[in-house]
């Protein structure tokens, strides 16, 4: 069976409107445009100094970020409940989230590892995940209670994401650009050659599990 979760979907509108309106942005064609770097991802992190432009484009994008990442962080915990509760049926649960829903399966993660709950889930598919990649701990807490797969799907050309870490001087060092090191048993995924941007990933799911394979 096939489950659909849907939360928040008005915050999610918005947020997605937020990011059509930040990519129509001169200043973010200019940086994804870049021909002296091989990806948005190396432009940025060479950056010293943002553009100007692309830091009010920036503004477009924050309120409705946090708004939603907020909304994930709360469903992640609602999840956890829902999945204890074997609504689902007594069969192990494969998880698939982009962006802030990847967020929501993190913290679902957390949850299921802090109230020591194995055996519910089987793999888990994180795909542009707004998680950064340099929390050894954590990761190996949510890869705790994953029994057979754990996949980090990133895009190295995901202007949107990485102009919201940038812009918060939170570095790059986030799941949904670049491979998760910390943990051995996590399985990167570089999707840079199907998924041009962030938007992308859910118009290419199908191919995305295609080559991800049996899950």
């Amino acid at each position: 069976d096939v489950f659909h979760l849907t939360f928040e979907p008005a915050e999610l509108v918005t947020l997605g409107n937020a990011f059509k309106v930040f990519l129509a942005t001169e200043a973010v064609r200019m940086v994804s445009t870049q021909v002296i770097s091989q990806t948005v991802f190396a432009a940025l992190a060479s950056a010293l100094v943002l553009p100007f432009g692309l830091m009010r484009a920036g503004d477009l994008i924050d309120n409705p970020w946090v708004v939603a990442m907020d909304r994930a962080r709360k469903s992640g915990y609602v999840l956890a409940d829902i999945l204890m509760e074997r609504v689902q049926g007594h069969r192990p649960t494969t998880l698939i989230g982009y962006s802030t829903g990847a967020v929501v399966i993190w913290e679902c993660l957390l949850e299921l590892a802090k109230r020591k709950e194995h055996g519910l889930i089987n793999s888990v598919v994180l795909l542009g995940a707004p998680i950064k990649t340099d929390m050894a701990e954590k990761w190996k807490e949510a890869s705790s209670v994953v029994s057979h797969r754990f996949i980090n799907g990133y895009s190295r050309k995901d202007v949107v994401l990485a102009s919201i870490y940038r812009l918060h001087a939170l570095g790059l060092d986030v799941a949904g650009l670049q491979p998760v090191e910390a943990v051995s048993r996590i399985e990167n995924v570089d999707l840079t050659d199907i998924v041009g941007g962030h938007l992308e990933y859910r118009e290419n799911l199908n191919m995305i599990i295609s080559l991800l394979g049996t899950l």
